[in-house]
């Protein structure tokens, strides 16, 4: 899988991270590369995804006309859902239900003419399909920053209230760094980046998630990609972290805590 994630800083600024890590279901690969998982869209929005790389660039494709209309993060995250919806009809079709003699269609309008044993096996195919796709969404529009996620087979959710959210495999492992670090709004750009940075790298012990980096802070007029000298001074900041954890470690290791 990989990680990607978002945070806010305030109600015009946002941050995001990802790994360079690409998972491909044909068969089932996955490699490193140098190209960015954090794709711009209509100069607007920011958009990153967890899973299968080729299903997101069918979405995108679907999608990109209503997400260029948008005037707000919200009506683009509604352009993306309903692409994410037809791309997952589509594949249905095309894998599982045509092979057998059916659409989506006979399913849903023409169920009084099936017996219910092969309907019920066709909706269950149908319910079990793995879409392997989480995509996330961000922008900044006239009303703020706005953060949204897609999820499987068509849950759209907004995390502002949140103000944070991570995709993939990591997930688990970036969240936690939010909640331990008291992360909450407003804040300053700095701790935000850190905070972001923090998350991604120990996102790194989840399975799937790449050791490369790569970091962008957007707002409203303007999307900055950090070079890779800023990477680097993050990395330096985050050793200086680790390092005093295990030096705290190191200092309580041989205390006598009179346990036994």
């Amino acid at each position: 899988m990989t990680i990607c994630l978002a945070c806010l800083v305030d109600e015009k600024t946002i941050v995001l991270a990802a790994d360079k890590m690409v998972s491909v279901n044909l068969p089932n690969i996955k490699f490193e590369r140098g190209a960015s998982k954090l794709s711009i869209l209509a100069n607007r929005f920011a958009l990153a995804s967890a899973g299968d790389a080729l299903i997101p660039t069918e979405i995108i494709n679907g999608a990109i006309a209503g997400i260029a209309e948008s005037n707000t993060v919200a009506q683009a995250a509604k352009a993306l859902k309903s692409a994410y919806v037809s791309e997952r009809d589509r594949l249905v079709e095309e894998l599982l239900l045509r092979p057998s003699g059916f659409t989506l269609e006979d399913i849903r309008d023409r169920q009084g003419k099936f017996r219910p044993e092969v309907l019920l096996q066709a909706l269950q195919q149908v319910q079990n399909f793995r879409f392997d796709s989480v995509l996330l969404l961000a922008g900044v529009d006239e009303s703020g920053a706005h953060l949204y996620t897609i999820h499987p087979p068509g849950n759209l959710r907004c995390f502002d209230a949140l103000g944070y959210i991570a995709i993939g495999s990591g997930e688990h492992h970036a969240l936690q760094t939010f909640i331990t670090s008291n992360f909450d709004l407003p804040m300053s750009l700095n701790r935000a980046v850190l905070t972001a940075y923090e998350a991604k790298r120990r996102s790194e012990k989840a399975t799937g998630v790449g050791p490369l980096t790569d970091m962008m802070v957007m707002r409203r007029d303007k999307i900055v990609k950090f070079t890779d000298a800023q990477l680097q001074q993050l990395d330096s900041v985050y050793a200086e972290r680790v390092k005093s954890e295990t030096d705290w470690l190191a200092k309580f290791e041989k205390a006598d805590l009179k346990i036994l």
